[in-house]
C-alpha cells in the first residue's frame, strides 16, 4: 500500500490521482488532477460501506445536499459518483496544513488567532447547516488552515456515514470521542446543529491547549473509550485555557443540546473574544486621576451590605449619582434614573453566555418578578421596591457548563425549577421545596395550565401540575421529537422519527390525542413563534459575507392546517446574529440589529410603521403590553415606544452599567402594572415607576 505522499499511478473519473493525502474511517483521499488541470481533493470510499446499499443510499442524498454548500470557510464539492465503483466524492482542494499538524508542529495558537478560527468555524457550521446537514465530525484533522481562512472538509458525509445499517451491526462508533457531543455517545436522536457546537468547542480548546478538553493533559494519546466516557460523564478540563476564550468554550460545551450557543452567538463571543486578547496585548492607556471613590473601593467595603440585599433587604444604587454616572444627562430630560437597581456581579454571575439572566413576571397582581441565570440561585423579585423576596440555589456554587438546566417555569402559585436529573417544585409565596422528584432534564419540557409535557426515549409524557403523576404516555414516533411549544392547553411538536423521513408538526391535547398532522416545508428549522392559534417560522435567509438576514417567515394557521410566506420589507433586513422578534395579535415587532424597529400586519403584510433608535448592535427580546413596546439597548438603556405609531414615549437606565461581555441575549423588560423591571446586556437588573 502507497504511503502518505507517495506518488499513485491510477485514474478515477476522469481524474489523475496524483498522491495519496490521507486516509480516514470511510476511505482514502488523493490530490487529483482533473483533464482541464483543476487539483482536488478525491475521497475514495472504502470497499465495506461501498458494498452496503443503505450507505450508498444515504451516501447519494448527501453528496446531493453538500454541493449545495459553498462558504467561504467550507471546502465545496466539486464533482461525485456516488454510483461509481468504489463511490467516490471530489472537493475543492486546500493548500494547507490541518490544524492538527499545525498544532502537532508548532504548537497552540495564539489566543487572537484561535479567537479568529472559531469565528470562522462558526460561519462554516452556518453554511452547512442551512443545508440541513449536520456534520458530526468536526475535529482538528478536518480544519484546514488556507492562507485566507480556515476550510472545513467532510461536512455533511458523516451523517451518511452514522446511519448505516453495517455500522449499527458492527457496533462501530463513527467519529472521533475526544471531539463528540455526548448525544452522539448516549441519544443519537438527539444530534443536530448543536452537536457541532459542542465539537467546535472541544476544536477551540485544542487550538490552544494542544489537546481535548476531554483528554488528560498529560496523556500519551487520546485513549477513544477514555474520552468518550469523559464526554459524556466529565466536566471538560480547561485547565490553562485564556480566560478570554473561556466563557465561549464553556457554552459551547453545555451537556445538554439546548444550552448550546447557535452559530450565530458563537460569531459574536468570537470576535469579542478576540478584541479583548489584542485589547489585552495593547499598551496601557494612561488613566487619569479618579474623581471620586472607585467602583472596586466601592464594591469592596459594601459586600455584605449587598449579601443582605440579595436575602431579602431592600435593593440599593451600587453606584452614587453624580460625577461616577455614565449614563447620559440633559439636566432633566434626558433618561429617567432607575429606582432600584441589582448588579449580578455582586451576586456571584460573571459574563458567560451560560450565565444569561432571565426575568419574568411572576404575579402580576403583585408585581412580582421571578429570575434565574441558569445554575442559579432562581431569586423572586418586588418589582416595585427591587427587594429579593427569596433565593433558591439548587446547585451552590458549581459552574454552569457540569450541569443541565431545564430553565425555570411559573404556573399559578408554583414555580418548577429543572436541573440535571432533578425536579423541584417550589411554592412561589416562600420559595420552598414542595415536590420533587428524579427527572431527565436533557429533552425539552413544556407547561400548560394542567399538564407538564416531557419526551422519554419513545413516548411522549403528560403529568398532572397539581401531583406530578402521570396522567399519561403516548407512545409511538415520539423519539425524534422535540416540544415546540404551548397553543393554548396544546402541544405543538415537531416528529422526525430518522434523518430520512419528513419533518411533521402535531398539536397534542392534555389527554394526549393528536388534531393535526402537517408537513413541515422544506427549509423550515427552529421553534415558531406562536400568536393564539398561528405559529411562524423561519423562511428565506439572505447571506452577506459575515451576515445572515432573515427576509420571510412561513406562517400556519393551526386550525386550518394551511401554510402561507409572509415577506418582510424589501429594505429591512433582520440580521439574525443580533436582531430581535415578536408577533403578538396580529402584528410583527422586529429590531433589525442595526438602528430600525419595525411594525408589520402579518395579515395585510402593510407596514404599519418604522423607526430609528438608539439601541445600539444588540438589543433585549421586546415586550409589547399596553400599548407600549419596550426594549432595552446594547448601552443599558430602556427604550419605550407608542406601539401604534412607534413614536418614543421615554427612556430609562440605571446607574453606570458596568463593562463586560454580556451575553448574545437577554430577556424582554417586564411590564409590571404602573411599573416595569429591564435586564440589561451586561446583566443588571433595574425598575422604576412607568411614567403617564
Amino acid at each position: 500500500m502507497a504511503e502518505l505522499g507517495e506518488p499513485v499511478a491510477d485514474r478515477l473519473g476522469g481524474y489523475v490521482l496524483e498522491r495519496r493525502l490521507g486516509a480516514g474511517g470511510m476511505g482514502v483521499v488523493h490530490l487529483a488532477t482533473s483533464p482541464s488541470g483543476r487539483r482536488v481533493a478525491l475521497k475514495v470510499i472504502r470497499p465495506e460501506y461501498a458494498e452496503d446499499p443503505h450507505f450508498r443510499a444515504r451516501f447519494r442524498r448527501e453528496v446531493a445536499a453538500a454541493r449545495k454548500v459553498g462558504g467561504a470557510f467550507t471546502a465545496s464539492v466539486v464533482d461525485a459518483d456516488p454510483e461509481g465503483d468504489p463511490p467516490w466524492l471530489a472537493t475543492q482542494f486546500v493548500p494547507g496544513d490541518s490544524l492538527a499538524d499545525r498544532v502537532e508542529r508548532d504548537g497552540p495558537l495564539p489566543v487572537e488567532r484561535a479567537a479568529r478560527l472559531a469565528a470562522q468555524l462558526a460561519e462554516a457550521l452556518s453554511d452547512i447547516h442551512r443545508q440541513g446537514i449536520v456534520h458530526r465530525d468536526l475535529k482538528p484533522g478536518n480544519v484546514l488552515l488556507a492562507e485566507d481562512g480556515v476550510r472545513v472538509i467532510d461536512f455533511g458525509i458523516a451523517l451518511a456515514l452514522t446511519a448505516s445499517r453495517a455500522l449499527t451491526r458492527t457496533g462501530a462508533v463513527v467519529g472521533t470521542p475526544a471531539f463528540m457531543a455526548p448525544e452522539q455517545l448516549t441519544d443519537p436522536d438527539q444530534v443536530g446543529p448543536a452537536t457541532d457546537v459542542f465539537a467546535l468547542g472541544s476544536v477551540l480548546a485544542f487550538a490552544v491547549l494542544g489537546r481535548s478538553p476531554f483528554q488528560a493533559p498529560n496523556a500519551a494519546g487520546a485513549e477513544p473509550m477514555a474520552a468518550a466516557f469523559a464526554v459524556v460523564h466529565k466536566k471538560p478540563d480547561l485547565t490553562g485555557l485564556p480566560g478570554e476564550l473561556r466563557p465561549l468554550v464553556t457554552a459551547c460545551l453545555a451537556k445538554n443540546p439546548r444550552d448550546r450557543p447557535d452559530p450565530a452567538t458563537v460569531l459574536r463571543l468570537a470576535v469579542e473574544a478576540e478584541r479583548r486578547a489584542l485589547a489585552a496585548a495593547a499598551p496601557p492607556a494612561p488613566r487619569p486621576p479618579a474623581t471620586g471613590p472607585s467602583r472596586r473601593r466601592l464594591l469592596g467595603g459594601a459586600a455584605a451590605a449587598t449579601v443582605t440585599a440579595a436575602a431579602g433587604g431592600a435593593a440599593w444604587a451600587l453606584w452614587p449619582r453624580g460625577d461616577e454616572t455614565d449614563g447620559e444627562s440633559d439636566g432633566g430630560s434626558g433618561p429617567l434614573p432607575a429606582a432600584w437597581q441589582l448588579d449580578m456581579a455582586d451576586l456571584g454571575m460573571d459574563d458567560s453566555l451560560a450565565s444569561r439572566l432571565n426575568c419574568r413576571v411572576a404575579d402580576a397582581e403583585r408585581n412580582w418578578l421571578l429570575c434565574d441565570w441558569r445554575i442559579g440561585p432562581v431569586f423572586l423579585v418586588d418589582g416595585t421596591s427591587g427587594e429579593v423576596l427569596w433565593t433558591y440555589a439548587p446547585l451552590g456554587d458549581e459552574l454552569p457548563a457540569a450541569h443541565d438546566w431545564g430553565g425555570v417555569h411559573v404556573r399559578g402559585d408554583a414555580v418548577f425549577v429543572f436541573y440535571d436529573d432533578v425536579l423541584a417544585k417550589l411554592s412561589l409565596e416562600t420559595g420552598e421545596v414542595v415536590d420533587d422528584m428524579t427527572f431527565n432534564a436533557t429533552h425539552s419540557v413544556l407547561l400548560t395550565d394542567t399538564v407538564l409535557a416531557h419526551r422519554t426515549e419513545d413516548a411522549l409524557v403528560l403529568r398532572e401540575l397539581d401531583t406530578l403523576q402521570v396522567r399519561i404516555e403516548v407512545v409511538g414516533g415520539f423519539g425524534g421529537a422535540t416540544l415546540l411549544g404551548t397553543v393554548g392547553a396544546d402541544l405543538l411538536v415537531q416528529m422526525w422519527p430518522a434523518p430520512e423521513d419528513p419533518r411533521t408538526l402535531a398539536l397534542v391535547t392534555d389527554d394526549g390525542r393528536s388534531v393535526l398532522d402537517v408537513e413541515l416545508p422544506e427549509g423550515v428549522f427552529g421553534s415558531p413563534w406562536i400568536d393564539g392559534r398561528v405559529a411562524y417560522f423561519r423562511a428565506e435567509r439572505e447571506e452577506g459575507a459575515t451576515n445572515e438576514y432573515l427576509r420571510a417567515l412561513h406562517r400556519l394557521d393551526l386550525d386550518r392546517e394551511r401554510w402561507t410566506r409572509v415577506d418582510l420589507p424589501g429594505d429591512f433586513h433582520l440580521w439574525l446574529a443580533t436582531g430581535q422578534l415578536l408577533i403578538t395579535d396580529g402584528v410583527l415587532y422586529a429590531y433589525d440589529g442595526q438602528g430600525t424597529l419595525l411594525a408589520q400586519d402579518m395579515a395585510t403584510e402593510s407596514v404599519l410603521w418604522t423607526a430609528t433608535v438608539d439601541a445600539g448592535g444588540r438589543a433585549s427580546e421586546l415586550a409589547v403590553a399596553d400599548g407600549r413596546l419596550y426594549l432595552v439597548g446594547q448601552h443599558g438603556r430602556l427604550l419605550t415606544l407608542n406601539a401604534e405609531d412607534g413614536g418614543e414615549l421615554w427612556t430609562a437606565e440605571p446607574e453606570g452599567p458596568r463593562a463586560g461581555n454580556g451575553t448574545g441575549g437577554w430577556s424582554a423588560p417586564a411590564p409590571l402594572g404602573d411599573h416595569v423591571a429591564a435586564v440589561t446586556w451586561t446583566n443588571v437588573l433595574f425598575g422604576l415607576r412607568a411614567p403617564g
